[in-house]
C-alpha cells in the first residue's frame, strides 16, 4: 500500500515507532519494522544531517561548557557530571556559564535561527511517499507502545 506523508514530523514519529518495533516482538514483527525503516531511511538520514549541521554550530561552546563542568563538577555513578546549589563552586560555575553564554551569543543566535528553520521544515507538507510493508496485527507484541502510529499509516493490518 502506498502512503503519502502529511508532514516530515509525522515521518519522524513513524521512524520512532518502527525503531522500537525493530527491537521487540517476534521475528515477523521485527522484520516488518526493519523493512519499513529501510523504506523511509533516506528521508530520515537527510533530516538527521540537517540536525547534525545545526548542532555543529555549538560545538565549541559545548566543548567549553563540558570542560567547565568537568573542572568544577562532581562525577555521578552514572558517569554524568553535576554541579549542585550546595557545592562550594556553584556560584562560580553559574557566573562562568553566563559568561560563556555571552561569549558565544552569536553562535547561539545562529543556532536558534537554524533550529527555527528546521522546525518549520518539519511542519511543512511533505511530498515523500512510499510503499509500506504491511505487518499482521497478530504479530504485534503486547508491549509495543506505538500501535496507533502504525495503524494510522496502515502498516498494521
Amino acid at each position: 500500500m502506498k502512503i503519502i506523508m502529511k508532514t516530515r514530523k509525522q515521518l519522524i514519529e513513524l521512524f520512532k515507532a518502527l525503531t522500537e518495533g525493530s527491537t521487540i516482538g517476534n521475528a515477523k514483527f521485527k522484520y516488518g519494522s526493519l523493512k519499513n525503516i529501510r523504506i523511509i531511511n533516506s528521508e530520515i538520514e537527510t533530516l538527521k544531517e540537517i540536525e547534525k549541521s545545526n548542532e555543529g554550530i555549538l560545538k565549541e561552546y559545548n566543548t567549553n561548557y563540558n570542560n567547565l563542568l568537568t573542572k568544577y563538577g562532581k562525577s555521578l555513578p552514572d558517569g554524568s557530571i553535576s554541579v549542585n546549589k550546595n557545592d562550594e563552586n556553584y556560584d562560580l560555575v553559574v557566573e562562568k556559564i553566563k559568561s560563556l553564554r555571552e561569549e558565544y551569543k552569536d553562535d547561539w543566535d545562529t543556532y536558534n535561527d537554524k533550529q527555527k528553520e528546521y522546525l518549520e521544515l518539519l511542519d511543512e507538507d511533505c511530498d515523500f511517499d512510499f510503499n509500506v510493508f504491511e505487518i499482521s496485527i497478530d504479530n504485534v507484541p503486547d508491549e509495543f507502545n506505538y500501535m496507533k502510529v502504525l495503524m494510522d499509516f496502515d502498516i498494521i493490518k
